[in-house]
């Protein structure tokens, strides 16, 4: 056999091992975004029924409630579609910035809600608990592979300015 026809074999094998691992994240993802989507659901029909006018008088706490579920909703797309493709950064990139930016707007809402009807402590004890645990994650990932520290790196500070931006600055009222 031929070193060209070794190579394009292995090329071969290379792909398909990455396209079980993709079907293997995607299978993954899609499961925790639909989990999070019966959140948001469950969370707006709450809403809707114990006190609709919170919708109503808090503007950034229903954009967010709101624009999660697109969000979510193309990160289970963009993830189903990863599942089916070699080589899908890009698709792998839109499917993690929607769930993040969704699950941002997911932890705002409830912490808005917590900043409502509980002592402002309480919300700003979520917040700081969420940053906190995703710090801790973000260190055990790259103690664990040190390639994902520029990624983790990216991930987070996007993550933790969504958090700052449309969650704890509106708590304590900057806007």
């Amino acid at each position: 056999m031929s070193k060209k026809n070794i190579d394009q074999r292995q090329d071969r094998d290379i792909l398909r091992e990455e396209r079980e691992i993709n079907r293997i994240k995607a299978d993954f993802h899609l499961l925790m975004n639909m989990t999070f989507i019966t959140v948001v659901f469950a969370v707006f029909v709450l809403l809707v029924t114990l006190n609709p006018s919170v919708l109503e008088t808090d503007y950034f706490l229903t954009l967010q409630l709101v624009l999660s579920i697109p969000f979510l909703m193309t990160s289970s797309l963009a993830r189903a579609k990863l599942g089916m493709i070699g080589s899908a950064k890009l698709i792998d990139a839109l499917g993690l910035y929607c769930f993040v930016i969704a699950y941002s707007f997911l932890i705002n809402v409830i912490g808005i809600l917590l900043s409502r009807y509980t002592p402002l402590d309480m919300s700003l004890i979520f917040f700081g608990v969420n940053v906190m645990l995703t710090l801790i994650y973000s260190f055990t990932i790259v103690h664990h592979d040190s390639t994902k520290l520029t990624r983790r790196i990216w991930k987070d500070s996007f993550f933790f300015i969504m958090i700052l931006l449309f969650g704890i600055f509106h708590v304590l009222g900057f806007y």
